[in-house]
């Protein structure tokens, strides 16, 4: 089973200001989630060790393969 890394960190912390690190399989990704099928589909194509970047609106978060 696909396991996978995740890292949110400005733009998204919680209460505490901290940042946020998660193990998650490939199940967590969903549109509900806030990531589109075209995510979704980029994240499943990983190969371990690769990171997928969601920088673009100026918030850190990525996802990387672990397994």
């Amino acid at each position: 089973m696909k396991q996978f890394e995740c890292f949110w960190g400005y733009g998204y912390r919680g209460e505490d200001e901290k940042s946020i690190l998660a193990h998650h399989d490939l199940h967590f990704f969903n549109e509900d989630r806030g990531y589109s099928f075209e995510d979704c589909q980029k994240i499943n194509m990983l190969d371990v060790g690769q990171i997928r970047h969601f920088n673009d609106d100026g918030s850190e978060h990525w996802v990387r393969r672990m397994s």
